[in-house]
């Protein structure tokens, strides 16, 4: 029983080994990295963006409300 534990410890190991040296799935993190960056720093633009077009608007209407007097 002993020894069909550490076989099966052994061979758990070297399932990690096979895993960590597949580079297969490298390029595809890699490009879930970069898509993941690319998002954040777009959401960043949008909000960023957004908070300015806002206060644009809240000009060009308080300057309209000003001018009909």
């Amino acid at each position: 029983m002993l020894g069909t534990t550490f076989r099966r410890i052994r061979g758990f190991r070297r399932s990690w080994a096979d895993i960590l040296a597949d580079r297969t799935a490298t390029t595809a993190t890699e490009y879930a990295l970069i898509a993941s960056l690319i998002a954040v720093a777009a959401s960043t633009a949008i909000v960023s963006l957004g908070e300015e077009v806002g206060t644009t608007y809240d000009t060009v209407n308080t300057e309209l409300a000003t001018a009909n007097g």
